[in-house]
């Protein structure tokens, strides 16, 4: 017989409103952000909402963003419920009574706990930590003493219902005084007992963890006890226990969960410590530690429903605290219904805050849970391109001179993952930026018949009889002009090739894909007067070929661009429009919807580049001959948008 206790590296800007987003096919409840919900958690501070429990786990900042427990069930495990309280009517979906007595709680710990977890939320009393999910209720208990058959044969009846995925056990077995005396610290943290019939390998009372069948489709919320012990009472030792192979027993889907008292910041109850079972040559060489699956949650004098009437009471102990953790675990189902329930468990301690007086892992287990930090990324997110499964890449920038409000507003509601693969929607527009081209140092090298491509790549061509090759960096460049033609004078037609190892016009790397080059044509037209005065203008375009990411294809990029300019005793002046893309797109396959089983959709969308309004540019240089081959020029060239850059390049013409 057992008694009843009584007492959750960006590279860019990431917008800071994460939630996640999915798409179910099999409930519309789950995943789904309830409706209606304000946006500031200020507005959830009510007189209802302050049971000492709800604030203290900052539940508010989870209903800001949309997670109420909604479509989750929970299995309330004890003394039967009132369901005619108003806060609870409509809520048990699913009832049982293992005792043969009648689902009406006598007792008033069933009902308590069934508030803590799920009281509506109406305006009067007070509500639940998931005041949005349902109950199912079993009886198994009608005073503050139960046993292991009605507890498993309840957990084996909710198994069958998918939407039970969390069940709550607030129930321990007092340990007696000879058993307490028998026990011995070995290490910080760790204890052993010597008990000739309970101690070593052995559990109090001849108890065995497989003696507790938790269903694979659920995670159990048990509380710590409530004797003053380092260590925990049974059944919340079994969340430890390991088979022959060192598997976990209960596979990590055990909570367990100790009574933090936040006016007096103390823990009241079993605190963390650890009752080694193997051990060996004065080492302990259990696999896990109860800090592993310990977790703080307030428990001293909650207020949740009564049994008798409509009001409510206060109830204090590790059985409250079991139950405040249920009711958050209901929030993370209706988040991430298709995580397993162990990884949700996970979710909660991995979340939970380390930032408590006196903090030790062996006495506050994995700190005091956070709801508030449990329903925010764990870790950097990032971006996957083989569905939520896979392996996370880093945010990285997607730079271009083209359209960058087209690629950002594609970007603004975009799914990314965290480090446990966790979806969310983030806005990402800021990863887009704006490529000018002025960071180029042969922009202040500026000349008439220069290619823009020379400039872009870095590459001068070697001049003969009408054409030109050069290569540098990776880059290279062939150019044709008209006096391959013998066409003489102040105008001249001019063709030019270029092989760069990047694309100018967009760069990109990562999850978004590689570029692995780029082939551009260009033709301009230039003309030259005897006084110095000329003018050059001409188009291009541009083909990518890239290892395809979240970006599959950039199409074929053209541009226009234009310059005026004057040139005498080695001094030049020039004003134009920088290259400006007319045509020009980038396919993307973004990351969107989840499904049930945790599977990511892609969106196709097709981004134009076209549409930036042109960019004019202007600048001098003087150029200094060194010999026959060898020019210094000294420059100073900006943009309309602020960009500049003033410096020296060395150039060698032939």
């Amino acid at each position: 017989m057992k008694s009843i206790c009584r007492r959750s590296v960006l590279a860019v800007a990431v917008a800071a409103a994460l939630v996640p987003t999915h798409a179910w096919t099999q409930d519309a409840n789950l995943g789904t952000p309830t409706p209606g919900m304000d946006t500031n958690p200020l507005a959830y501070r009510t007189a209802e909402y302050t049971n000492r429990a709800n604030n203290i786990i900052n539940a508010d900042r989870a209903y800001a963003r949309g997670w109420t427990g909604r479509g989750s069930t929970v299995l309330i495990m004890d003394t039967g419920i009132n369901a005619a309280h108003p806060d609870l009517a409509g809520k048990i979906k699913y009832s049982r009574d293992f005792t043969g007595t009648g689902l009406q709680d006598t007792v008033g710990h069933g009902t308590h706990l069934a508030g803590i977890v799920a009281a509506a939320r109406n305006g009067t009393g007070m509500h639940g930590v998931a005041f949005d999910a349902n109950l199912a209720v079993a009886k198994i208990a009608t005073s503050m003493n139960l046993n292991w058959t009605f507890a498993n044969g309840a957990m084996a009846w909710a198994s069958q219902y998918g939407d039970v995925t969390v069940a709550n056990l607030s129930a321990n077995t007092n340990y007696h005084k000879t058993y307490i005396d028998a026990s011995r610290q070995v290490a910080p943290g760790v204890w052993i007992n010597t008990h000739a019939a309970h101690g070593g390998q052995n559990y109090y009372n001849g108890h065995r963890p497989d003696m507790l069948a938790i269903p694979r489709n659920m995670a159990l919320t048990v509380s710590a006890g409530n004797q003053s012990t380092p260590y925990v009472q049974n059944p919340a030792t079994f969340a430890v226990a390991t088979d022959s192979s060192g598997n976990l027993v209960h596979g990590g889907r055990m909570l367990v969960v100790g009574m933090w008292n936040s006016g007096r910041s103390v823990i009241e109850g079993a605190t963390a410590g650890h009752m080694c079972k193997d051990y060996r040559v004065n080492t302990c060489h259990d696999r896990y530690r109860i800090s592993d699956f310990y977790i703080l949650a307030p428990g001293a004098g909650v207020t949740s429903t009564s049994n008798t009437g409509t009001g409510t009471r206060n109830m204090g102990g590790t059985s409250q605290s079991a139950a405040v953790a249920a009711g958050a675990l209901a929030v993370i189902n209706q988040m991430w219904p298709y995580m397993t329930p162990e990884n949700q468990v996970q979710v909660l301690l991995r979340t939970a805050n380390k930032n408590l007086p006196g903090y030790r892992t062996d006495t506050h287990g994995q700190g005091l849970l956070d709801l508030d930090r449990a329903t925010q990324p764990i870790g950097a997110v990032g971006l996957t391109t083989t569905g939520r499964t896979g392996r996370a890449q880093p945010i990285t920038a997607i730079s271009t001179t083209g359209n960058t409000s087209a690629v950002a507003a594609r970007l603004s509601s975009i799914t990314v993952v965290d480090e446990i693969q966790r979806d969310f929607t983030a806005n990402l527009s800021g990863a887009v930026a704006k490529t000018t081209l002025m960071s180029n140092p042969m922009m202040l090298a500026h000349e008439p018949g220069q290619s823009w491509q020379a400039k872009l790549t870095g590459v001068h061509a070697l001049q003969m009889s009408g054409y030109g090759v050069g290569q540098a960096g990776g880059n290279s460049i062939f150019s044709l002009d008209s006096r391959m033609l013998g066409q003489q004078g102040s105008s001249r037609h001019q063709i030019t090739l270029t092989q760069a190892s990047y694309n100018p016009f967009v760069q990109y790397s990562g999850a978004w894909g590689t570029i692995s080059n780029s082939t551009t044509i260009e033709y301009d037209y230039v003309y030259r007067t005897q006084s110095g005065a000329w003018a050059q203008t001409g188009l291009a375009s541009t083909a990518t070929n890239a290892t395809p990411g979240l970006i599959t294809r950039v199409g074929a990029i053209q541009t226009v661009h234009a310059v005026v300019g004057y040139s005498h005793s080695g001094v030049n002046v020039f004003a134009g429009m920088q290259p400006w893309i007319v045509a020009g797109s980038l396919d993307m396959r973004l990351p969107g919807a989840v499904d049930e089983a945790g599977v990511m959709s892609y969106q196709s969308s097709r981004v134009n580049l076209a549409g930036q309004r042109p960019i004019a540019y202007a600048g001098a240089n003087f150029t200094q001959t060194i010999d026959r081959s060898t020019r210094v020029i000294f420059g100073l060239a900006g943009n309309q948008t602020g960009d500049y850059r003033a410096g020296a390049t060395l150039s060698r013409q032939f």
